[in-house]
């Protein structure tokens, strides 16, 4: 297991949720600590929120935990 930091894209709408998930699911899988970083993130839809939140619920599922951290740079 390893460190990942997950980049979000700067559109995570319904049109785009596709490839991010494709891209992520990988990522979680064989990590134990994720950070999520929002830096380029311009556009967010409810499917966008949505896939967030079901993307943590993923980790914890598969980890009993979540060591997910927020990182919010500017």
């Amino acid at each position: 297991m390893s460190k990942q930091k997950i980049e979000l894209p700067d559109d995570l709408t319904i049109s785009f949720l596709a490839t991010f998930k494709n891209d992520v699911v990988p990522l979680i899988a064989n990590s134990n600590d994720i950070t999520v970083v929002d830096k380029s993130l311009q556009k967010i839809d409810t499917a966008g929120v949505q896939l967030l939140l079901a993307l943590i619920n993923e980790i914890i599922t598969q980890k009993n935990h979540f060591h997910g951290k927020w990182a919010r740079q500017f």
